[in-house]
């Protein structure tokens, strides 16, 4: 029996995301700042999270600043690294998406029923 707790349709979908994490700052004063790890792609996508692959590991755990291109839309949002495996000398990231607003879960929503069925959008 699968352990697998998703509650959302996930689909392979590629789409292009940049990655970051916050930068630590001593100056409570200074605006938040991140420090960009790199761009990936997306191997499925889900409205609670998806799959990418990177070339380097980022520790389970780890809360990240995601924007995330979807057709001509972007999305910004903060997901957390949640399993970590090596792929074919890659890394797959499994990430959840944090603090996504309603807004935001609602677009990809629409997003992935227009993957699904296209000829019904």
């Amino acid at each position: 029996m699968s352990r697998d707790r998703r509650t959302e349709i996930r689909i392979r979908s590629v789409n292009l995301i940049s990655y970051s994490r916050h930068a630590a700052s001593t100056d409570p004063t200074e605006p938040t700042a991140y420090e960009v790890l790199g761009t990936a792609a997306t191997r499925d996508l889900s409205a609670s999270g998806c799959r990418l692959t990177t070339s380097q590991p980022i520790p389970v755990g780890t809360v990240l600043r995601l924007d995330l291109q979807l057709a001509e839309h972007l999305v910004t949002c903060q997901a957390e690294v949640v399993r970590v495996t090596k792929d074919k000398g890659e890394w797959s990231l499994g990430l959840e998406f944090r603090e996504l607003d309603d807004l935001a879960r609602d677009g990809i929503r629409a997003y992935l029923a227009f993957k699904e069925n296209p000829q019904e959008a």
